[in-house]
Protein backbone atom coordinates (compact mmCIF):
# COMPACT_ATOMS: atom_id res chain seq x y z
CA UNK A 1 0.00 0.00 0.00
CA UNK A 2 1.16 3.54 -0.82
CA UNK A 3 0.90 6.51 1.39
CA UNK A 4 -1.49 9.16 0.54
CA UNK A 5 1.53 11.03 -0.52
CA UNK A 6 2.68 8.81 -3.27
CA UNK A 7 -0.72 8.83 -4.42
CA UNK A 8 -0.84 12.05 -4.72
CA UNK A 9 2.08 12.48 -6.88
CA UNK A 10 1.70 9.42 -9.03
CA UNK A 11 -1.95 11.12 -9.90
CA UNK A 12 -0.39 14.55 -10.77
CA UNK A 13 2.33 12.68 -12.62
CA UNK A 14 -0.97 10.69 -14.63
CA UNK A 15 -2.79 13.52 -15.43
CA UNK A 16 0.53 15.63 -16.90
CA UNK A 17 1.30 12.96 -18.74
CA UNK A 18 -2.92 12.48 -20.13
CA UNK A 19 -3.44 16.12 -20.95
CA UNK A 20 0.04 17.81 -22.08
CA UNK A 21 2.29 14.17 -23.11
CA UNK A 22 0.13 11.27 -24.20
CA UNK A 23 -0.23 12.21 -28.11
CA UNK A 24 3.15 13.22 -28.23
CA UNK A 25 4.87 10.39 -26.71
CA UNK A 26 2.69 7.79 -27.92
CA UNK A 27 3.20 8.72 -31.13
CA UNK A 28 6.86 9.50 -31.04
CA UNK A 29 7.84 6.80 -28.86
CA UNK A 30 5.63 3.60 -28.53
CA UNK A 31 8.59 1.86 -27.34
CA UNK A 32 9.54 3.90 -24.75
CA UNK A 33 8.90 4.35 -20.59
CA UNK A 34 8.03 7.50 -19.13
CA UNK A 35 9.25 9.14 -15.97
CA UNK A 36 7.47 12.21 -14.99
CA UNK A 37 8.63 14.82 -12.37
CA UNK A 38 5.02 16.10 -11.20
CA UNK A 39 6.54 19.26 -9.39
CA UNK A 40 7.82 20.72 -13.38
CA UNK A 41 6.27 18.62 -15.48
CA UNK A 42 9.92 17.22 -16.95
CA UNK A 43 9.94 14.02 -18.26
CA UNK A 44 12.77 11.17 -19.24
CA UNK A 45 12.59 8.64 -21.46
CA UNK A 46 14.40 5.09 -21.34
CA UNK A 47 14.04 1.64 -22.77
CA UNK A 48 13.56 0.66 -19.22
CA UNK A 49 11.71 1.99 -16.34
CA UNK A 50 15.27 2.04 -14.17
CA UNK A 51 16.77 3.82 -16.89
CA UNK A 52 13.35 6.36 -17.14
CA UNK A 53 13.72 6.68 -13.76
CA UNK A 54 17.12 7.51 -13.27
CA UNK A 55 17.82 9.74 -16.37
CA UNK A 56 18.44 13.21 -16.18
Amino acid sequence: MISGQSQGVAEKAKRIYDERLRGDLELLYREKYVAIEPASGDYFLGDTIVEAAISK
